[in-house]
């Protein structure tokens, strides 16, 4: 039974990485906002760690991201006791953006080197997209605990937390640009036009490289 699970994993690790980020991305809001939705959170994110760490172990033996992966659940479920603590909060921001920077380096050296293009290389694709869009709402998050009010709200009763941090970087990301929340501080104007290129450049490189693969396999298929 464990040789069968452990088979499966390492058959669809990275659809396993996908499921688990539009898990931790999509289930969450439709829970009432508290200790159930932070927990909900936090045990998806808890998985997307969790795959991560075994993809890039897998292929490179990263012992010191494995301490990270420690840190990164250790202060996360710290922070879901201990609330309203500045220091706690920064310190897991800052654990998960090396976590996920790390993470998105080693999946898009895996599509660098595929030469194929399959299923596995467009799953990445999209996990390394999403990853970016998490990235951005933890730098977003940080910042907003780092200065306070650095972000307006159409509407002034809604609460700030990293759920609306993560829509206000895909938001930037995809410069859809509703106006719900806006950045107030030039640091945040900043952050948000730099997302705004890494979303855009990543989908313009993203699709080039792919393209390019697909065409010198067809090619090198017929000679």
């Amino acid at each position: 039974m464990k040789n069968r699970i452990t088979r499966f994993v390492e058959k669809n690790d990275y659809k396993l990485l996908l499921v688990f980020t539009l898990i931790f991305l999509i289930v969450p809001v439709f829970f009432q906002k508290g200790f159930i939705r932070n927990f909900i959170t936090f045990s998806a994110l808890t998985f997307v760690f969790i795959q991560s760490i075994f993809i890039i172990n897998r292929n490179r033996n990263y012992n010191w991201l494995i301490l990270v992966f420690f840190l990164v659940l250790f202060a996360t479920w710290v922070e879901i006791l201990v609330k309203d603590n500045v220091y706690v909060s920064l310190i897991r921001l800052l654990l998960y953006m090396v976590f996920f920077i790390s993470t998105i380096i080693s999946l898009v050296k895996f599509i660098v080197r595929t030469e194929k293009v399959n299923l596995n290389v467009i799953v990445v694709a999209v996990v390394i997209y999403l990853l970016i869009g998490i990235l951005g709402g933890s730098a977003a998050m940080s910042l907003q605990v780092s200065y306070p009010g650095a972000f307006h709200f159409s509407n002034p009763q809604d609460t700030i937390g990293f759920p609306e941090m993560l829509y206000f970087a895909f938001i930037t990301m995809t410069t859809v640009g509703y106006g719900d929340i806006t950045p107030a501080i030039s640091e945040i104007r900043t952050f948000a036009y730099l997302l705004a290129v890494t979303g855009q450049l990543y989908l313009a490189i993203i699709i080039a490289l792919i393209v390019g693969k697909y065409v010198s396999h067809q090619q090198t298929s017929r000679n």
